[in-house]
């Protein structure tokens, strides 16, 4: 084993491990934005915008993100990273529209139906009496979803993005030390999931702070 090879690829490991980093946040954050609106749409009362929010769930949640990938990338035009980008997104929207789903369901009906009794608008009774109490069982499941933005980031050194396992697959070409690319490969990637499941766990603590408050 000769470990110091990965210290000769240090500039381009950093490179890549910030690139994979940038992509993964930003593509977080707006999965996460599309994903809740698609959600909120499905549990509309509105049967033509439920319709919408489910096509979109059903269309992105049932493609595999390399189709997705090449799709925006070979047929669409777009540059490489703006593919994987697009791609991510879509992707991990879909199923994140599913735990808003099913965290508006865990609420019970008749506290929509009470508070609107009492003249508040519906838009008002979801974003001040629901959403509060939906967020709290749709963070383990955000979390496993932004685990997987992390690891599905990877999917980008397929079209030549200089992410961490572009630049792993580099190292390896050119060395042929497999044994260290793979577990250099392994502790970064293992890095940025600590970093996600530990963020998520202090938001978990945060939310049920306020839970546990707002009961007393």
């Amino acid at each position: 084993m000769d470990w110091f090879i990965l210290w000769d690829y240090r500039e381009d490991l950093l490179n890549g491990m910030l690139l994979t980093a940038e992509l993964s946040v930003v593509s977080i954050i707006a999965a996460t934005l599309v994903g809740v609106l698609a959600g909120c749409m499905r549990a509309m009362p509105s049967f033509f915008i439920r319709r919408i929010g489910n096509a979109y769930a059903e269309i992105f949640r049932n493609t595999p993100i390399l189709v997705k990938l090449f799709f925006l990338h070979f047929v669409l035009d777009f540059d490489a990273l703006a593919a994987g980008f697009g791609a991510l997104v879509l992707h991990q929207s879909s199923y994140i529209s599913d735990y808003t789903l099913a965290g508006f369901r865990s609420v019970p009906p008749g506290q929509l139906e009470a508070a609107q009794s009492t003249g508040i608008s519906y838009a008002k009774a979801i974003w001040y009496i629901i959403i509060p109490q939906a967020i709290r069982p749709v963070i383990p499941p955000f979390t496993i979803q932004y685990i997987q933005v992390v690891k599905d980031s990877s999917i980008v050194s397929i079209i030549a993005v200089y992410d961490i396992m572009y630049v792993i697959n580099l190292i390896n070409n050119d060395t042929f030390r497999a044994v260290e690319s793979a577990v250099g490969a392994t502790f970064i990637y293992l890095s940025f999931v600590a970093v996600v499941v530990v963020s998520m766990s202090i938001l978990q603590s945060i939310v049920d702070r306020k839970f546990h408050h707002a009961n007393r």
